[in-house]
C-alpha cells in the first residue's frame, strides 16, 4: 500500500506531517521511483519490527532509493544497510518527510534540523553530510556553520588507526574526526574498516561501536 497524502506519522513519540508514506519499498519500487525521480528532499527509513528509524537527504530521491535496493550497498557498513538487510526493506517504511525542489540549496539545512532532534538511531554521523550536486549559498554555509558549533548531539565512536608502515596505533573521538585526519570522507573510512590485509591499504581502521568516547 503506497500514501500518498499529507499524513501523520509517530517517530519516538514524535509526530510528523510527512509528504509520502510508502508501505513495502521494495515490492512499489518501480512507482516510487517514478513519483521520486529527479524530486530533492529529506528522507526516512523506519524499522516496523523495532521503531528504530534514519533520516537523510538526497538530490535526487528516486535514485537515492535505488541505492538501498543493491545488496552490495551493505558492504558501506553503515547501520541502515545493516538493518535493511537483516530485518528486510519491506519491514520498513520509506518516508519523504520534506520537499526542497523548488530550493534544493536548504537540503542540508534541512537534514540538520532533524539530526538534531536526536531521534534517529541509525544515524553514524551527527551533521548533515555534502550532498553532490548542490551549490549552497554564503546565507545557507552561515546556517551550516551555526549548527555545526551548537551541535549537542551524543558523541561519536570511537575509530583506532594503525598506520601499517610505522606501526603506530592513533585514536580518534568520532568517525568524521578519523576523516579528517587522514583527509578522507565518513564514507571511505567505514569501507576501510573491512581492509585488513597489509597488502591492501596503509592503514588498518577499527570502529568501536560499542564505545563511546568519555
Amino acid at each position: 500500500m503506497i500514501i500518498i497524502i499529507n499524513m501523520k506519522y509517530l517517530i519516538k513519540g514524535v509526530t510528523f506531517t510527512c509528504i509520502h508514506v510508502f508501505e513495502k519499498p521494495f515490492e512499489n519500487r518501480k512507482l516510487i521511483y517514478k513519483l521520486l525521480l529527479n524530486k530533492s528532499g529529506i528522507y526516512c527509513w523506519v524499522n516496523k519490527i523495532n521503531g528504530k528509524a534514519y533520516v537523510g537527504s538526497s538530490i535526487n530521491l528516486g535514485r537515492r532509493l535505488k541505492d538501498y535496493l543493491r545488496p552490495a550497498s551493505v558492504i558501506l557498513k553503515q547501520f541502515i544497510f545493516i538493518a535493511i538487510f537483516k530485518y528486510g526493506i519491506d519491514n520498513f517504511d520509506f518516508i519523504i518527510l520534506e520537499d526542497v525542489t523548488s530550493d534544493p540549496s536548504t537540503l542540508l539545512v534541512c537534514e540538520q534540523y532533524y539530526l538534531d532532534l536526536n531521534l534517529f538511531e541509525y544515524n553514524i554521523a551527527c551533521q548533515a553530510g555534502n550532498t553532490l550536486g548542490v551549490k549552497y549559498t554564503d546565507e545557507t554555509r552561515a546556517k551550516l556553520s551555526i549548527a555545526a558549533k551548537n551541535n549537542t548531539r551524543r558523541p561519536g565512536y570511537i575509530v583506532t588507526v594503525l598506520d601499517i608502515e610505522t606501526n603506530i596505533t592513533t585514536s580518534y573521538k568520532s568517525i568524521r574526526k578519523a576523516a579528517l585526519a587522514l583527509d578522507s570522507d565518513i564514507k571511505s573510512i567505514i569501507r576501510q574498516e573491512s581492509i585488513i590485509r597489509p597488502d591492501r591499504g596503509r592503514y588498518t581502521i577499527t570502529i568501536h561501536r560499542t564505545n563511546k568516547p568519555e
